[in-house]
This record gives structure tokens, C-alpha cells and sequence, in this order.
């Protein structure tokens, strides 16, 4: 069985019924570092589950519930900005560029969405648009 939390809730169900059966104090005692070792690994798993998924704000707030995890915390955090600001670009470009391909005189639309134009694709037709319109041949 892979390390999933399908399984850490296993390991915490034995953890508990061992609790549960424990003939003395110290011995329930001595799982409950297991219990909990059980639940962060859970959370863990959860964790990289919803980070495969895409699904990065649910990881985020799955690993503040973990101690000792702040670094990664902050690369996820970095992550979702960073997807925020390429889809905010993205909605920028495609404005500029709707706009732009809805007016034959767009130059300045075109300069625009240039801009904002990250994938390759998008640079190379807002760089001819603008040629065309300005008769630039760079």
C-alpha cells in the first residue's frame, strides 16, 4: 500500500484501538507520539495529494495544521502568487488582444497586449500585428 492517507488512517485506527487496550497509563502514553506521528504523515500524504491535483490553496491550508513544514508552506504559497500572476497576465493579454483584433487601427492595442504576452505564440502574433499595422519590419 502506497503512502497515502487511506493508510495513515489505518495507522491511526491501531494507534487508537492500542490506546484503548492499554493496560497501564505509560502505556497509553507511549502511543500517543504514534498518534500524532500518524496524523502529521495523514496530512502529509493529503497535502501532496491536493498539490498533484493543482489544487494548491487546499495544501496550504493542510500544512499550517503540521509543525515544521514553514518552508514549504511559503514555496506553495510562492506558487499559488505566482499562478495568480500568470493568469492576471493571461486575462490582461487576451483583453488587449480581443480588443486589438476588433479594430483594424490597433497599434497602440497590439503595443498593449505585447506586454503582457508571455508563451511564444502570443509574442510572435502580437510582434507581427504591430508590424503589419506600423509596417515595422524588425
Amino acid at each position: 500500500m502506497k503512502d497515502s492517507p487511506a493508510l495513515w488512517r489505518n495507522v491511526e485506527d491501531a494507534c487508537r484501538d492500542a490506546e484503548a487496550k492499554a493496560a497501564s497509563r505509560e502505556e497509553e502514553e507511549s502511543v500517543a507520539p504514534l498518534l500524532k506521528a500518524a496524523q502529521d504523515r495523514g496530512i502529509l500524504a493529503q497535502v501532496r495529494e491536493a498539490e498533484a491535483g493543482g489544487n494548491l490553496e487546499t495544501a496550504v491550508k493542510l500544512l499550517i495544521l503540521v509543525e515544521g513544514h514553514d518552508e514549504h508552506r511559503q514555496r506553495l504559497v510562492q506558487r499559488m502568487h505566482e499562478r495568480e500572476r500568470q493568469q492576471m497576465r493571461r486575462r490582461a493579454f487576451d483583453q488587449a488582444a480581443s480588443a486589438a483584433r476588433a479594430d483594424v487601427a490597433a497599434l497602440t492595442l497590439w503595443k498593449l497586449a505585447g506586454n503582457y504576452a508571455d508563451t511564444p505564440a502570443d509574442v510572435d502574433e502580437a510582434r507581427s500585428q504591430i508590424e503589419a499595422l506600423s509596417g515595422d519590419k524588425r
